[in-house]
């Protein structure tokens, strides 16, 4: 037994020696390590890593043709942009089971990112409304069945991280279109070539239909809201009323900053909307009509509903659709003047089934050229002086109503992209509610959560700030924020 326990002694002698030897003979071959090229972390280190570029999994079918396309027609509308590839019905059936999303947007340095974030069902409709009207001439008309619109919004459970909508305009979901707002990104758009084509031309291209655009919104040209810039004696125009209208705004906003309106909890509010359309909006794609309608509005939601609150803080305001309307082709109106297009959907006269409340608002999509530059224009504004029958007034029957161009402007503006579209919007129904040009800001920060995003405010006119590229954020300036705030929480 001891002559056995002295042989394992002596093998693991040898083993170790063995061992040591390998080692030492190892380090005499091998030159001594430098110092780590890689200072860090494994998990940090692969942003330093140069890799091979790899095809991009974004790539379109026949990428080349649809760029020219979009060059083309675009022209210097968007300044920069990039072409991507996203099924619909496959992004769909993402959102409506409830993933967590990756959708590729544009930054603020105009390089792609992704924004993630949990899909949640959501419709700006009420349930009550499941049919729309189809207006035919006069006062005739057809109610046609509502089809199920599928929109999302991603992220937007904390505001710190932004939020993000998604509409799908058809039954078969292969358009849509979203925009995104984020403290990195900033604001930034997705939308189908295949729908922006159709607005910028017309016609019908035979495109890959899952094919998309985006791009930032500091890289859409000037949009130039209801304000004419006279150069030969720069009086601005508002609604048709000329110099005193001018003045009377200027006097309203010195006053605007009230007391009352500084402090307070923020104000919430559900506002009713009637949403209407003329003949040639119904007209360009009957079977996307409600779903057009419907996904503008959601990006207005996105600005009123999700990022005031967590910027300004003064009001979270909801749109409901409690209407949708449109006038069939070689119906309705036609007039490309927009102050005479405003007088007469704002009028006693104008037909519609289901017309705006008081204190409700309604909006019309403009399917046609507006001459001039327009790009949309309101009926009045809340606590102006000179509008006494708009909303927050005491008139049954309110000038309530606005107008927004939706297709390509002649003029060289560009109203037929989402941003610009939204933009009009959110403009527009934003003077109905007190907001004005005089108290928009050229060089303002959000603020609340987002105090690093800055640039021209939602209010600053084409006309006094429109530079190209023309750096319109999704906030309101301060003086703005409290406008609105009186006057909707005002309105009896």
């Amino acid at each position: 037994m001891k002559h056995i326990k002295k042989m394992i002694f002596s093998f693991a002698i040898l083993t170790l020696v063995l061992a040591l030897s390998s080692t030492a003979l190892a380090r005499a071959e091998a030159p001594e390590p430098g110092p780590d090229p890689f200072p860090y972390p494994a998990h940090e280190r692969s942003e330093f890593i140069a890799e091979e570029p790899g095809p991009d999994p974004f790539q379109c079918e026949d990428q080349p043709y649809i760029e020219a396309l979009l060059n083309e027609f675009l022209q210097e509308a968007i300044r920069d942009y990039d072409v991507v590839r996203i099924p619909g019905p496959m992004l769909n059936e993402m959102m409506r089971i409830g993933e967590i999303v990756e959708i590729p947007f544009i930054n603020l340095l105009e390089e792609r990112e992704m924004y993630m974030g949990v899909a949640q069902p959501y419709t700006a409709r009420d349930e009550s409304v499941e049919t729309a009207v189809v207006k035919m001439g006069g006062q005739e008309y057809f109610e046609e069945p509502l089809p199920q619109i599928n929109a999302y919004t991603i992220g937007c459970q904390d505001p710190r991280d932004g939020c993000g909508v998604i509409t799908f305009l058809n039954e078969e979901n292969t358009q849509y279109e979203g925009m995104v707002s984020d403290p990195l990104i900033g604001f930034a758009a997705i939308e189908s070539v295949s729908s922006l084509l159709k607005n910028l031309t017309g016609e019908d291209f035979a495109i890959d239909p899952n094919c998309s655009i985006i791009y930032n919104g500091n890289a859409v040209a000037a949009i130039d809201f209801s304000e004419e810039n006279d150069p030969t004696d720069n009086v601005f125009y508002e609604m048709g009323r000329h110099a005193e209208m001018h003045e009377a705004e200027l006097m309203h906003n010195e006053t605007s900053d009230s007391d009352e309106t500084k402090e307070g909890s923020m104000l919430t509010k559900t506002i009713n909307i009637v949403l209407d359309s003329d003949g040639t909006f119904y007209g360009s794609d009957k079977n996307t009509v409600w779903g057009r309608q419907h996904s503008v509005l959601h990006n207005v939601n996105l600005i009123y509903h999700w990022i005031e609150p967590a910027t300004g803080g003064q009001f979270d305001i909801d749109f409901k659709i409690v209407g949708m309307e449109s006038w069939l082709p070689n119906s309705g109106p036609t007039n490309t003047d927009s102050d005479k297009l405003t007088n007469e959907v704002n009028g006693t006269s104008y037909y519609m089934k289901r017309h705006p409340a008081k204190n409700e608002v309604s909006f019309f999509y403009v399917g046609y050229d507006l001459a001039g530059g327009i790009a949309g224009q309101a009926g009045g504004i809340c606590n102006l002086p000179g509008y006494d029958d708009t909303y927050g007034s005491n008139q049954t029957h309110q000038k309530n109503h606005a107008i927004g161009q939706q297709v390509a402007d002649a003029s060289g503006y560009q109203f037929a992209t989402l941003y610009g579209r939204s933009a009009v919007m959110a403009h527009e129904i934003a003077h109905m509610l007190g907001g004005t040009h005089g108290s928009g800001q050229k060089n303002a920060c959000a603020g609340g959560v987002w105090p690093n995003v800055c640039g021209t405010t939602l209010m600053l006119s084409g006309a006094a700030g429109g530079v190209d590229p023309d750096y319109r954020q999704s906030f309101f300036s301060d003086a703005n924020d409290k406008q609105i705030k009186k006057c909707v929480s005002e309105a009896k």
